[in-house]
């Protein structure tokens, strides 16, 4: 069966929608990762 992720990537890739952030926390640790958490903004309320 031949394998069709390459088509889902064009078919997909024009369907992208910006997405709007809202930062909600932002932590650094020792061993040098930092960790952001964010939360999507309402789509009503971003166009707004």
């Amino acid at each position: 069966m031949p394998d069709n992720t390459e088509q889902q990537r064009k078919v997909t890739a024009d369907a992208v929608v910006p997405i709007e952030l809202d930062l909600l926390e932002q932590r650094s640790f020792k061993q040098g990762v930092t960790m952001h958490r964010y939360a999507l903004r309402d789509a009503k309320e971003a166009s707004l």
